[in-house]
C-alpha cells in the first residue's frame, strides 16, 4: 500500500502545477479502466468523507489535520473532475 501511495505521488509530481489533479483524473479515465461498480464508488467517497471528518476533528486537537484534508481531496479528485479542477486551482493560489 505504501508503494502504491508513493507511485501516485510520483505521478502527481510529474505534471505541472495547476494541472496535476485534472491530468491524473483524465489519465485514469483514458487508461481504459473499466467503469467502477457503484459500491466501489460509494466506498471511495465514504473514505473521503471519513478522512475529512478526521481532519475536522484534528483541527481542534494537536495533530496533522492538513494531511487528512489533502488525502481526502486526492481521493475525491480521482472520482470527480470538479474536485480535481478545484485542487488544481487551489494549488496555484497556495503557490503565489
Amino acid at each position: 500500500m505504501l508503494n502504491s501511495l508513493k507511485q501516485h505521488w510520483i505521478q502527481l509530481k510529474r505534471f505541472p502545477p495547476g494541472q496535476r489533479f485534472c491530468r491524473r483524473h483524465d489519465e485514469q479515465r483514458e487508461a481504459g479502466r473499466p467503469a467502477r461498480h457503484i459500491l466501489h464508488r460509494a466506498l471511495v467517497w465514504g473514505l473521503a468523507v471519513v478522512l475529512l471528518l478526521i481532519g475536522i476533528v484534528l483541527m481542534f486537537m494537536p495533530g496533522p489535520a492538513i494531511l487528512f484534508f489533502l488525502l481526502a481531496g486526492a481521493v475525491m479528485a480521482e472520482e470527480s473532475r470538479t474536485v480535481a479542477r478545484f485542487l488544481d486551482w487551489l494549488g496555484l493560489r497556495l503557490r503565489q
